[in-house]
């Protein structure tokens, strides 16, 4: 893709604590080469270099956007939102502070949604450790979830999503979800709307499990899962809730093995 005529894509980062990160993520987009996109990196009240940081970039890129939170909020659900009221663009993709994409993820993404003409997609990903050195499997992903199929394989990465904001209307995040949880109820809500998410099996996303990261402990995990699935799926009957989250069960530990 050549050109500023293309769809603009803003990229969602909320940020605590990830000195040791966040330049690796920031030039990550920096690098990308699709042309039209914004950097939004917002800093939860961090106590380490991590404002200082995402500051110098934005005071030499112009696309690089610096907004700090009036509080710790704990988690990245109002961060978001924060960044999301700011934005300018079609199409909102997200990667936390210590995750990074791959040079084409936005091109090959934008491209992907505009011939699926869909609202909501993901990327296959791999794990990288804290240091860097250690990369996962690549970890695929279906080639279609909607609602039903999506609560039984929760497997929409934040770091790996995309989604446009001309089908499904401005987002927000539920500051009010567990932490870390946040995203599930995103999905749910938006595919409970009909939609369908469809995923891109190109290794496009480094997911770095283990900093500050709930989804590293599956008991504390699972047991919010099953609240969401409570309150957010309670159209479907407990039947239905328990088959899919014992679904969900089963794949978070096949991808805990694998992955």
């Amino acid at each position: 893709m050549q050109g500023q005529d293309t769809p603009r894509v803003s990229v969602i980062t909320a940020a605590y604590n990830a000195e040791k990160y966040i330049g690796t993520g920031i030039t990550s987009v920096m690098n990308q080469t699709y042309p039209n996109w914004e950097l939004w990196v917002v800093d939860d009240c961090s106590t380490d270099h991590t404002g200082a940081i995402a500051r110098a970039y934005a005071q030499k890129h112009p696309n690089v956007h610096y907004l700090k939170t009036a509080y710790n909020t704990g988690a990245p659900a109002a961060p978001r939102n924060m960044a999301l009221r700011k934005m300018t663009g079609r199409y909102a993709a997200f990667m936390d502070g210590d995750d990074y994409f791959m040079p084409e993820k936005l091109e090959a993404q934008v491209a992907f949604m505009q011939e699926k003409d869909c609202a909501i997609s993901y990327t296959a990903y791999r794990r990288v450790d804290g240091t860097g050195e250690k990369i996962g499997a690549l970890k695929r992903v279906p080639e279609k979830l909607d609602y039903k199929s999506y609560l039984g394989n929760t497997c929409i990465t934040m770091c790996s999503a995309m989604v446009d904001t001309e089908k499904t209307g401005m987002i927000r995040f539920d500051e009010t979800v567990p932490r870390g949880r946040d995203d599930l109820v995103l999905w749910i809500e938006l595919l409970k709307q009909k939609h369908e998410a469809f995923g891109l099996n190109k290794d496009l996303t480094r997911f770095r499990q283990g900093h500050g990261s709930i989804s590293g402990n599956f008991t504390e995990m699972a047991k919010s899962n099953w609240a969401v699935y409570q309150k957010y799926a309670a159209d479907l009957n407990i039947v239905d809730r328990l088959a899919a989250f014992v679904s969900y069960g089963f794949h978070a530990i096949e991808k805990r093995l694998i992955f």
